[in-house]
């Protein structure tokens, strides 16, 4: 890993057939909750338009550090 500040991760997860509404129902909470995190620069939630299980995230933190803060959150776990 390079670790460079701004930190940028893009995520990706999928739902299982016939619960894409659920994920992104919480998903957009976790995406809520994360934006007013410490050092969250960009928290981005993106539905793919050829496969609407597929969701794309794209997060900005400002360090590392706040990346792993965030992780540890209750929002996370």
């Amino acid at each position: 890993i390079i670790v460079n500040d701004p930190l940028v991760i893009i995520a990706q997860a999928w739902a299982k057939p016939g619960c894409e509404q659920q994920l992104i129902a919480a998903q957009t909470r976790l995406v809520d909750a994360a934006k007013h995190s410490a050092g969250c620069l960009r928290y981005e939630l993106n539905v793919s338009n050829s496969d609407p299980r597929a969701i794309v995230f794209i997060e900005q933190w400002a360090s590392l550090e706040d990346w792993h803060r965030h992780m540890a959150g209750p929002h996370i776990h």
